[in-house]
């Protein structure tokens, strides 16, 4: 494909000196150039359609959730892992029940 383009004098001269540092001639360069925003371009396309076709799928039933995030997210975490005073506790009550059960005499 043939393409005539205007650049303004800035990146002509971004351009240019790509052209010269590299030794490549400016077709090259904008080849490249094309090449790595094109890349660029579909690695962002790719990543939220991903996420936004998640987003609304769900019901939780509650309608405060978009202004409430942080009470939800620590009542939600808060009940998944346990305080660690409470992990404290039943480890010492499975601790003290390994330590009895190992000192009961065998009949």
């Amino acid at each position: 494909m043939r393409i005539n383009a205007r650049f303004d004098p800035a990146a002509e001269k971004q351009i240019e000196y790509l052209a010269q540092s590299t030794g490549h001639n400016v077709s090259h360069v904008v080849r490249e150039a094309v090449a790595h925003y094109y890349t660029h371009v579909r690695a962002q396309q790719g990543r939220p359609s991903r996420f936004l076709a998640l987003a609304g799928s769900g019901d939780s039933g509650r309608s405060d959730v978009a202004s409430n995030v942080k009470a939800h997210l620590v009542d939600i975490l808060g009940r998944k892992f346990k305080p660690v005073s409470a992990l404290k506790a039943a480890l010492k009550a499975a601790v003290k029940t390994a330590a009895t059960s190992k000192r009961k005499p065998s009949r």
